[in-house]
């Protein structure tokens, strides 16, 4: 039976993106377009009537935003990045230019914003479940693919290099809030499955 994994996350939900993902190298497990999300708050391992009753009146801590997906990051271990995806952080404010119509400044305003509002949803609903708080700073990102631990270095190195190459300029709006847990692979490409949805 498989160990129950629960979450909050906020989907990720971008055309260009999706196209993306079908060009990429084999040797990396990508995630499916159903998968992407920006993790507000992570549970794990709890019963599903605790985080359904977590869940359920506390969908509106998160407010609709307009976010550009900014240069592929590398996470994991310096050196060793079992991970590829994208930060939604405006790393090169020249880059976003307009998102929306709106200015850089007030983009980056938002993106403020987002932040502190992903923080204090987390640390809300973290306290309802029970679960260890988390004291790490947010940094809002969208996982696209693992990279195998077995990878060998010239594997690695097409891998990342694929991802280094991406380029998503579209903007993408923030509009829905979701609860997680993983999904039934026999029936799905997807890690996960969305239990339940609630627009922004």
């Amino acid at each position: 039976m498989v160990k129950p994994n629960w979450f909050v996350g906020i989907p990720v939900r971008s055309a260009q993106l999706n196209r993306h993902l079908d060009d990429a190298p084999e040797i990396l497990r990508m995630y499916a377009p159903e998968d992407l999300h920006i993790t507000v708050a992570f549970f794990g391992a709890i019963p599903e009537e605790v985080a359904t009753r977590v869940w359920t009146g506390h969908t509106s801590l998160i407010e609709s935003a307009n976010i550009l997906l900014g240069p592929v990051q590398l996470f994991g271990r310096p050196g060793r990045a079992t991970a590829l995806g994208f930060n939604v952080l405006p790393h090169e404010p020249r880059r976003m230019r307009l998102a929306g119509g709106r200015s850089s400044e007030e983009i980056q305003d938002a993106f403020s914003k987002l932040t502190t509002s992903l923080r204090s949803a987390r640390d809300t609903l973290l306290d309802l479940a029970e679960c260890r708080p988390d004291e790490r700073e947010p940094r809002p990102h969208v996982t696209v693919a693992r990279i195998p631990r077995d990878a060998s270095s010239r594997e690695r190195r097409r891998g990342i290099g694929w991802a280094e190459r991406l380029v998503v300029d579209e903007p993408v709006t923030l509009d829905a809030i979701a609860l997680y847990t993983w999904s039934d692979r026999a029936e799905s490409t997807a890690r996960f499955r969305i239990v339940d949805e609630h627009p922004l």
